[in-house]
């Protein structure tokens, strides 16, 4: 991931929006691993450092349930489906 966030770096980028950083919530764990809730903190977390390290904006896309833990470390949310499932109040925390 530091590879891709670099090669966003060099090609002119701005921000970047991670997607599936959800994976601790999947049935199976799509992710291969069986990952608890802190590790997928851990992992968000380290990812938007790496992006801020790199001057690039972070944004966080779902993973509703572990906004309150990461909005001091992403600088915005995405979440394509809010409106569908109900949710969109669950992204206050990152209205200013």
């Amino acid at each position: 991931m530091s590879a891709r966030l670099h090669l966003a770096t060099k090609k002119g980028c701005d921000g970047v929006e991670l997607d599936n950083v959800d994976a601790y919530m999947v049935n199976n764990n799509r992710s291969g691993f069986l990952l608890s809730y802190n590790d997928q903190l851990k992992y968000n977390i380290w990812l938007a450092k790496e992006a801020h390290q790199r001057n690039l904006s972070v944004g966080l896309k779902n993973d509703l349930d572990q906004i309150k833990d990461l909005v001091e470390y992403f600088d915005w949310a995405l979440n394509r489906q809010c409106w569908e499932y109900k949710s969109c109040d669950m992204l206050q925390p990152f209205a200013k």
